[in-house]
């Protein structure tokens, strides 16, 4: 269950995968949008915190549920940066 942890590493890909989506939604293409999706780390959050609600386990769920929302925060505020950059 390390995919869901927050890491340098992770932050980049996420980074990438965020760059990649707005690309895709600049040039309307549908497969580069899917494609960032498939490069996205947020899987990893998302498994874990459905792990921990079928085990029954609320600490891992808690901890990965709070990492999924720091991931998906950090997705929001570069896309509006990467947007402001590509209108200029």
């Amino acid at each position: 269950m390390d995919g869901g942890i927050i890491t340098g590493t992770n932050l980049c890909v996420l980074v990438c995968a965020m760059i990649i989506a707005s690309v895709g939604l600049n040039m309307s293409s549908t497969a580069v949008i899917i494609g960032a999706m498939l490069v996205s780390p947020i899987m990893g959050s998302i498994l874990a915190t459905a792990y921990g609600s079928v085990a029954n386990d609320f600490r891992v769920m808690k901890n990965y549920t709070i990492s999924f929302r720091m991931q998906i925060a950090i997705s929001v505020a570069a896309a509006p940066i990467y947007f402001f950059l590509s209108l200029q």
